[in-house]
């Protein structure tokens, strides 16, 4: 990000940062926060961050510097398949304690999931539902696994079982999956993909939250283009027509 462009920023009010790890680089984020503080803008802003390249300074920071919300890569609620499959090199404690210390200091926390990863089984995915509802995010997005071309889990998805069709050209990752293995297929990822999400937002304790936490007509606006999500996401049932004619 040149910093020298900050000052230029008045009459935006709101900015999402596309990078996949905004906090890879701790003197790089401090700097910036220290920027954007320093100039006082009225700015509200959100991140992606993995769980392992936080703690309270650099969180403390960015709360200071406007940061309103940050969205967490976590994947998976099995440290089986966090370990042996994706190895993203965290663990589920690393997970708990990013995601509370966020809430201390007042982050809105999103948490990023997929279903269907090659070696999982059943309850990997259960475990998977379970655990996104037990951390404190206040929302959460799930997305079947999409084994991209030259990406290690792709080689990975050949070995466990296969694939129903080659490229990356047309995947999804929130209508259809493109892998089978000995223990999932298909249909039961669909499946999990969908209690997955009626699980973490049909909760009743969940929409009274959301509810009570409605102060302006905005907040309602956001509440209701979130609900019209979650509705798209459960009513996407038409798998691509490759997927079903090789899956027959």
């Amino acid at each position: 990000l040149p910093l020298t462009i900050l000052g230029n920023w008045q009459e935006i009010k709101g900015l999402f940062f596309w990078d996949d790890t905004f906090t890879l680089n701790k003197k790089r984020v401090l700097e910036i926060c220290n920027k954007m503080s320093e100039k006082n803008l009225s700015l509200e802003w959100c991140v992606q961050a993995r769980v392992d390249t936080v703690d309270r300074e650099i969180l403390s920071s960015m709360k200071k510097a406007g940061c309103t919300t940050i969205c967490y890569g976590i994947e998976s609620g099995s440290q089986r398949i966090l370990d042996n499959y994706l190895k993203k090199g965290i663990t589920l404690e690393k997970v708990k304690n990013a995601v509370r210390i966020s809430k201390q200091l007042g982050f809105v926390t999103h948490g990023y999931f997929m279903v269907g990863i090659p070696g999982e089984k059943a309850e990997d995915m259960d475990a998977t539902i379970k655990f996104s509802r037990s951390i404190g995010l206040d929302a959460a997005e799930f997305a079947m696994l999409a084994p991209f071309v030259g990406t290690e889990i792709r080689e990975i998805a050949k070995r466990e079982g296969k694939l129903l069709f080659e490229g990356s050209a047309g995947i999804d990752t929130h209508y259809g999956s493109i892998i089978k293995t000995k223990d999932i297929d298909p249909q039961l990822i669909r499946k999990k993909y969908d209690e997955a999400i009626k699980g973490f937002y049909f909760r009743p304790s969940y929409i009274l939250d959301q509810i009570l936490s409605v102060k302006s007509f905005n907040d309602l606006k956001r509440r209701y283009k979130g609900f019209l999500m979650v509705f798209n996401a459960l009513a996407g049932r038409v798998e691509h027509k490759k997927i079903k004619q090789t899956a027959k």
